[in-house]
């Protein structure tokens, strides 16, 4: 992903509308790109700042919301990849025993 689809993604992210994997890469462009980073910051705190001036009681870190929504969006692609390695696993192993338990039924068979 090169800067500008990853500046076009920014909103999307916020508003979490990106599929699983345009995550990925606006997640990867967003860890080795710090100009893209800093954007997305700065769209981050503009956007939640203006939810927050709504609840003049709370003390809120916008600081560390932003580090806590990329941390969960790292979490989540993590996540995404486990269940994607467990479920190509699972399809391989299901193959080779419908392959041994139809190789043994055909011995059967002849024999």
């Amino acid at each position: 992903m090169d800067c500008l689809e990853c500046k076009k993604n920014i909103i999307p992210y916020l508003r979490y509308e990106l599929d699983d994997e345009a995550l990925n890469d606006f997640m990867n462009h967003i860890d080795e790109c710090e100009s893209c980073r800093e954007d997305l910051e700065i769209y981050y705190l503009v956007t939640e700042g203006v939810g927050v001036l709504d609840n003049r009681d709370t003390d809120y870190n916008l600081s560390k919301a932003f580090s806590r929504r990329l941390s969960d969006s790292k979490s989540y692609i993590k996540r995404l990849c486990i269940r994607r390695t467990l479920s190509y696993a699972a399809d391989t192993v299901s193959f080779w025993a419908l392959f041994v338990i139809s190789i043994m039924y055909i011995r059967m068979l002849i024999l």
